[in-house]
């Protein structure tokens, strides 16, 4: 209950996270269009597109969902809280039991 409430109550942060996330995947896709698969890395033009566009998008992020800082200082601070509580628990012992890989 108590996760539940905290999810609830950072949704704005989360939202403007996952919403950066897909838009700067969206961003990468459109520069690498046409290289042809494989690794490779980014030339000096991509790159500085990349983080210029990368940049911008964090900024409409925290607009959109109207965050700031704050706000996504406290969403990260709940997240860490939940991770060492599920750690804690032995949770990922359980979780490493049941995935044969």
């Amino acid at each position: 209950m108590h996760a539940a409430r905290g999810f609830a109550e950072h949704q704005p942060a989360l939202d403007a996270v996952v919403w950066f996330a897909e838009e700067r995947w969206r961003v990468l896709s459109d520069i690498i269009k046409g290289q042809g698969g494989g690794r490779f890395r980014l030339n000096p033009a991509q790159s500085a597109q990349y983080e210029q566009e990368t940049f911008a998008l964090s900024a409409a992020a925290v607009g959109r969902f109207n965050v700031d800082t704050d706000h996504l200082v406290a969403a990260i601070r709940f997240l860490a809280e939940r991770w060492s509580e599920w750690k804690r628990e032995g949770r990922s012992l359980i979780t490493d039991a049941m995935n044969p890989f």
